[in-house]
């Protein structure tokens, strides 16, 4: 079977796949809506730091970090595909693991731009078509409501959209841009033509935002009974010399997006709190909160908990 990977480049592979290790939580989050979760053998190490998350992975083999996995621990268990990022980890995994006829296919299942086509090839690769068109379906009736709720020929809300790395902006290339984009914004790190620029308040304080969105990297967003780590992450940076003189700032216009929410498969829950903040008069009705309840309840069979943005 032909496809194409994140990088553009046509990858042959055996099927089926009766075994498969999956390095990134966003291939694993696909697969289980897929409903094929039970064909992984092994994960990165990520799964073991949330368990509430991943109860049915816990007995799997960890294979290590998802960025510089184990290559031993990966042939220990001669899978029949390995999943991981388009660009991480590097080419030493096809170097020590590809070459004992371990197939890897790398696909980001990240991007608002490219998941949709991913997940259409998953499900051709794992025998799952009508799964996947179910979940695009419901994904594409979704964007939709959030895309219609708002005048796309107004003038862009001017946001600066800030990465999990303080002072890292999300510039052109990141999925929090296409998301800043897709919600009516205008991300004033597309000028720099870098994916993740350094910036400084001053720079930030200069363009003078409307909004304000961080991607916070909670480590237990799920499992938490507390808002206090998203909180820790608000005031962390609320507090930064004249942060709280930005135009944004002063309007209630800074929040923070757990990546849970952001990235991912789940990106249309972190768009629709997007366009509720950037237009509350006509986006109002959004329930973000709701959508992601039915996600996790439909395609990951679990309940809802935890907590993604603040203030909510």
């Amino acid at each position: 079977m032909e496809v194409m990977d994140a990088r553009g480049k046509k990858i042959v592979l055996r099927t089926p796949i009766k075994s498969v290790v999956v390095l990134t939580t966003d291939g694993i989050e696909v697969l289980r809506t897929l409903g094929v979760g039970e064909l992984i053998v092994g994960a990165s190490s990520l799964i073991w730091k949330e368990p509430e998350l991943w109860p049915e992975l816990q007995n799997v083999a960890n294979v290590g970090k998802w960025n510089d996995p184990d290559p031993e621990a990966i042939v220990r268990l001669m899978p029949d595909l390995v999943l991981c990022y388009g660009h991480n980890p590097g080419s030493s995994l096809e170097e020590k693991v590809g070459g004992l006829g371990i197939q890897i296919l790398r696909i980001d299942c990240f991007r608002p731009s490219t998941i949709k086509g991913e997940i259409r090839t998953l499900g051709m690769i794992f025998g799952r078509d009508e799964k996947a068109q179910e979940f695009l379906a419901w994904l594409e009736s979704h964007e939709k409501a959030v895309l219609d709720c708002f005048d796309h020929s107004g003038k862009p809300i001017v946001a600066y959209m800030e990465a999990y790395s303080d002072f890292k902006a999300s510039g052109t290339g990141t999925a929090m841009h296409e998301l800043c984009k897709l919600a009516g914004g205008y991300n004033i790190a597309e000028t720099t033509d870098l994916q993740n620029p350094e910036v400084t308040t001053e720079w930030v304080m200069s363009m003078a935002p409307d909004a304000v969105i961080k991607a916070g990297s909670i480590k237990r967003a799920y499992s938490t009974d507390s808002d206090q780590e998203i909180r820790d992450l608000y005031t962390h940076i609320f507090n930064r010399p004249g942060f709280n003189q930005l135009p944004a700032v002063k309007n209630g216009q800074f929040h923070i997006l757990a990546g849970d929410i952001g990235p991912g498969p789940r990106y249309v829950v972190g768009l629709a709190y997007m366009a509720k903040w950037f237009h509350p008069s006509s986006c109002g009705g959004l329930d973000p909160a709701a959508m992601h309840k039915e996600y996790m309840e439909r395609f990951q069979g679990l309940p809802l908990k935890g907590y993604y943005v603040f203030p909510e």
